[in-house]
């Protein structure tokens, strides 16, 4: 294991550099457009909340 410090970029988890520890700007840069185009689409998420309408009697205790 090198005693170099491989540098992440913390939004995508991609290393910036190679493995001698130099800038490789065209490998990143390919690297983030195939992880775009994987996380293109995401679903919907829809939230439901037991607490929604009457809050007083959802914080009444038994």
């Amino acid at each position: 294991m090198s005693t170099t410090t491989i540098l992440l970029d913390i939004n995508l988890g991609i290393p910036r550099v190679n493995s001698h520890g130099y800038l490789d700007s065209t490998a990143l840069k390919a690297l983030k457009q195939v992880q775009r185009d994987e996380f293109a689409y995401r679903p919907p998420v829809y939230l439901c909340s037991p607490y929604y309408g009457d809050i007083e009697a959802n914080v009444r205790l038994p």
